[in-house]
């Protein structure tokens, strides 16, 4: 499975792609939403799954998602942020209700590295470990 992995915070980013190649996945990495949106309008790109950063100073998780919405990509994304809410133009909203209309998009907390495996689970071979 080929995994579009978003976030501004470059030890955050590296981190989570050894993870998910560790599961066997392909990571292509990108340090903002508008670098991300680059990505997705590439005539070759074609992502499985993506894992977003909400808050990046350049092109933040959601627009990243309305964009998805708009163009009718249904890529499965998780979107993770150390806060519970999202800020818009001046309009504090909790994240699972930005996230309503996106029925492809999830939340979950940044501080618990577990919910990329379990997001990614579905898409994930079993790993055989080989006899001593």
């Amino acid at each position: 499975m080929k995994v579009l992995l978003v976030d501004d915070n470059t030890l955050l980013l590296a981190s989570d792609a050894l993870r998910i190649e560790d599961l066997g996945h392909q990571v292509v990495t990108a340090m903002s939403g508008s670098a991300a949106l680059e990505l997705l309008k590439e005539e070759d790109a074609s992502f499985d799954a993506i894992i977003t950063d909400m808050q990046m100073p350049e092109g933040d998780g959601l627009s990243l998602i309305e964009y998805l919405n708009a163009n009718a990509l249904t890529i499965p994304t998780l979107l993770h942020s150390a806060d519970d809410f999202y800020c818009k133009e001046g309009e504090i909203i909790p994240l699972e209700k930005a996230l309503k209309p996106f029925p492809f998009a999830h939340y979950a907390s940044k501080a618990a590295a577990r919910h990329i495996e379990h997001f990614l689970a579905p898409y994930t071979l079993p790993i055989s470990v080989a006899a001593q």
